[in-house]
């Protein structure tokens, strides 16, 4: 029998035939958790699982209590029941350490051989993009090519370690011939952020 539109009750490893993704509603036990966090975007959070077997998921997707997606997971590898803790993340942590270790190792190259060129603006819509740009930051900070000004000043090291950044970033530099540039970085909501030429 095919469910109403709209209902979201599907257990794990289910697979309708005409194709809705398996979803897991979660018990209302995490209800209170769930509901005293910002939402990551426009009705859904990301979130961090750990099972009581010590496995971890990152990059889950819940919307109104329900698990969406899990990664790329084709379905949800986990029940309700399994669930020992679920961290509200925004996507923190969906970039594997191999990721994250080759995304610095290729900016610090990058910059130190003075291939990465201070741009006049860039956005960020990734955790991944942001990384590879901070890694580029911290070494021009490094080599003396920027210099921070203003009152919010982050070391090499708070750059690099995404769990010290506090809730907003908006940070000011300035490079040898005088140009001022903007860093700014929603890592609250995990919404983005931008860097820009000021002057």
């Amino acid at each position: 029998m095919r469910p109403e539109v709209g209902s979201l009750t599907w257990q794990r490893n289910e697979q309708p035939a005409w194709g809705i993704p398996t979803m897991l509603r979660l018990s209302d036990k995490w209800a209170p958790i769930l509901g005293s966090q910002p939402e990551t975007g426009m009705g859904y959070q990301v979130v961090s699982v750990r099972l009581k077997d010590g496995r971890q998921f990152d990059d889950v997707r819940v919307v109104g209590g329900v698990v969406t997606k899990v990664g790329g997971a084709a379905e949800i590898p986990f029940r309700d029941d399994e669930i020992q803790l679920i961290e509200c993340t925004h996507g923190a942590h969906a970039m594997s350490a191999e990721c994250r270790a080759m995304a610095m190792r290729l900016a610090s190259s990058r910059a130190d051989n003075g291939l990465a060129k201070v741009p006049c603006r860039q956005s960020f819509l990734t955790i991944a993009e942001l990384r590879v740009f901070l890694c580029d930051l911290a070494c021009w900070i490094d080599t003396g090519r920027l210099t921070q000004i203003g009152s919010q000043k982050l070391s090499s090291k708070e750059l690099h370690e995404t769990d010290g950044w506090p809730d907003v970033i908006e940070c000011e530099f300035q490079d040898e011939q005088g140009r001022r540039y903007r860093l700014f970085v929603d890592a609250y909501h995990g919404t983005g952020g931008d860097w820009q030429q000021v002057d």
